[in-house]
């Protein structure tokens, strides 16, 4: 193996797997593969970094879009708080979060409603 197991790329690919899979509506597919390129970022760059962030929110969509929407909450609010720990400033990122996380709670009061 050229890269090994803990190289951005092999994360990177895993991320990518998990989108397709996400588009077929394999999510537990896309989740598993998610998770596997959060810990990848999470050896490389740490707990607290933007790589890190970025996953929770994409396995937040994936529970999203399987209509998960309380793991979906948990995973948003898990990035959110990375986001605002790195940075001084709202950033586009952490702006994004909350809009993720917004629809996620509409959808959610929608669901309960019926």
């Amino acid at each position: 193996m050229i890269f090994g197991e803990s190289h951005v790329g092999i994360a990177d690919s895993y991320n990518d797997l998990a989108t397709i899979s996400r588009r077929l509506k394999k999510y537990d597919d896309a989740i598993q593969y998610h998770k596997k390129a959060l810990e990848i970022r999470k050896r490389i760059y740490g707990e607290k970094h933007s790589s890190v962030a970025i996953s929770l929110n994409n396995i937040a969509y994936v529970y999203e879009s399987a209509k998960n929407y309380k793991k979906a909450i948990e995973y948003y609010l898990k990035a959110i708080e990375i986001e605002k720990s790195i940075s001084r400033e709202p950033q586009s990122s952490i702006i994004m979060s909350y809009k993720n996380l917004a629809r996620t709670y509409e959808r959610l009061g929608k669901m309960k409603k019926l």
